[in-house]
């Protein structure tokens, strides 16, 4: 006779569940490659863990003993670790299928003109695009050479500065401009970022207003009757932290929301609908999500919530919150594509992920749609072709430079539900890191702005700056 027994569950799995739920969600071993497991991630997750059975883990040791996050003892016996580490080895397949289910058509440039941005060849690696739809310029930042430039509509240099530091937002609240500096922009741990005050005549640095920030991503103003509090996305790399610094009468009060890398962006909005606002953030380091922050009546917030949590491979980039469906409830639209911390790896879950409310609470979403595409990084949803429907647009860092190009910079087109995706000439030619939009030439349509960078990719071409020109109206 045949057994009909199912196969008893390896033993590292339910060690697995153990010990990596104390950090983010347990991973599958199916999201990555063996070799990936293997040579790249299980050190590390062992190197946290206190183990130092490999040469590797015992480099990765060495490596984060700075951040405090390393044990002094290992957290579990040898037996146990190398009970998870067979269990990745086993169930981990050698290669990950990567495949579209929709059509990505070429050429429709009808909707766009094309205008590419005089940069000189040492700037382009932008680190921020911005329009400035009060002061009608466009707001360019250099990562590598730390510089803010102003443009003027369309292509004149107006002037530029040297900011010490990766530009990534620029704020015009009331009489003042504000420029939000990352410090260094590869991955880093010290605080080098800083928020500035601006002045435009003469064009220059002012002061600060914050400083000692660990790689600010952005940075979300919130009015009040004595002025703007601030939300910092504090990215870091290892260490990192999601910040409210609370206006006083003197200066910011630190209040930390959470202590952990990753935070990359943020909304305030009232999200259950109770009257009061709430903090709503993506993660992007280690324990991946989007997460809430419920607001009260006194001015403080409760300990945050998930609203929606990622495996650590998903490689959060972005994520918008709007009524995709117009039926009255917040729908959340989900950027992954995060590729930079190893050999690009093209994996079947990078893309643009469409999640539908389900209620009233903000708390229940039912993801409804997915794009996948390599390495997207971040999407901007507005009706472009002005029908009365949501469409998006999405830039890809990571793009398959061999299979699928194209895909660096696409946008969807709503078709009675359905997202019909199209390529732009421009589309091969990045690798586009930034992107913002909005009607800058002011005729009732929203145009965009992408910026290619080489800073952290293996590209060495850069095209800079182009501005899409929507031609709709």
């Amino acid at each position: 006779m045949v057994s009909c027994q199912k196969t008893p569950p390896h033993p590292g799995e339910a060690l697995t569940m153990t010990y990596c739920s104390t950090c983010h969600l347990p991973p599958e071993p199916t999201l990555l490659t063996r070799a990936v497991w293997h040579d790249i991630v299980l050190p590390e997750m062992g190197a946290r863990l206190g183990m130092q059975t490999t040469f590797e883990e015992l480099d990765k040791k060495r490596e984060m003993q700075y951040t405090g996050l390393i044990p002094n003892a290992p957290t579990l016996n040898e037996a146990s670790w190398f009970a998870i580490k067979s269990y990745f080895d086993q169930h981990a397949p050698d290669t990950l299928i990567v495949q579209k289910d929709y059509t990505i058509h070429q050429g429709k440039g009808a909707l766009f003109d094309i205008i590419s941005l005089p940069t000189s060849k040492e700037a382009r690696s932008a680190s921020l695009v911005q329009f400035d739809t009060i002061d009608n310029v466009l707001w360019y930042g250099s990562g590598e050479n730390e510089h803010l430039y102003r443009y003027q509509y369309e292509t004149q240099l107006l002037d530029s500065i040297f900011v010490d530091g990766a530009p990534s937002k620029m704020l015009q609240l009331d009489d003042k401009h504000l420029l939000l500096c990352m410090g260094l922009i590869h991955p880093n741990d010290q605080r080098q970022g800083a928020l500035f005050e601006l002045s435009t005549q003469p064009f220059g640095k002012q002061s600060k207003v914050l400083t000692d920030l660990r790689r600010p991503v952005d940075i979300l103003p919130i009015e009040h009757n004595h002025g703007y509090d601030f939300i910092v996305n504090e990215f870091g790399y290892h260490l990192g932290a999601f910040t409210l610094y609370q206006k006083t009468d003197t200066s910011y009060q630190e209040m930390i929301l959470d202590q952990l890398p990753g935070a990359i962006k943020s909304y305030f909005l009232d999200l259950n609908q109770d009257q009061i606002k709430d903090i709503v953030v993506l993660m992007a380091q280690g324990d991946e999500g989007i997460f809430y922050y419920q607001g009260k009546m006194d001015g403080t917030f409760e300990s945050r919530r998930p609203v929606l949590r990622f495996p650590p491979s998903y490689g959060s980039t972005f994520f918008t919150m709007t009524d995709v469906d117009k039926d009255g409830l917040q729908d959340i639209i989900y950027v992954n594509g995060d590729n930079g911390d190893y050999k690009p790896l093209m994996k079947p879950y990078h893309g643009v992920h469409i999640f539908y409310g389900q209620d009233a609470s903000g708390m229940s979403y039912e993801e409804k749609a997915f794009y996948q595409i390599n390495g997207a990084f971040k999407v901007i949803a507005e009706d472009f072709d002005q029908d009365n429907d949501l469409d998006f647009a999405v830039i890809s860092y990571f793009p398959d430079i061999v299979e699928t190009p194209e895909e660096g910079f696409l946008y969807f087109l709503q078709d009675d539900g359905a997202f019909l995706a199209y390529s732009l000439e421009i589309s091969t030619e990045g690798p586009w890191l930034v992107m913002d939009g909005a009607d800058y030439d002011q005729d009732g349509d929203i145009d965009l702005v992408i910026g290619s960078s080489s800073t952290m990719s293996n590209r060495s071409n850069t095209h800079g700056v182009v501005i899409l020109k929507n031609k709709t109206q």
